[in-house]
């Protein structure tokens, strides 16, 4: 009696290793993206600047179009 949640694993496991070549091409994937978010984690975050007391986001006057 097969699972069709099993089925759906191996069938995603075997697009992967198609895709990427091989079980070794698909390892050096997940190595380099294993990389890729270290490396995002070890930068410091931004700090959102703060907003000035009183001023909204739409306080500046529209531009005006010029007239011929």
């Amino acid at each position: 009696m097969p699972d069709s949640l099993v089925e759906q694993c191996r069938a995603a496991r075997e697009q992967l290793v198609q895709e990427f070549g091989g079980l070794d091409g698909l390892c050096d994937k997940l190595e380099e993206m294993d990389r890729a978010r270290q490396q995002r984690a070890a930068r410091p975050k931004q700090r959102p600047r703060p907003r000035v007391a009183g001023k909204s986001r739409g306080s500046r006057p529209a531009k005006r179009a010029a007239s011929h």
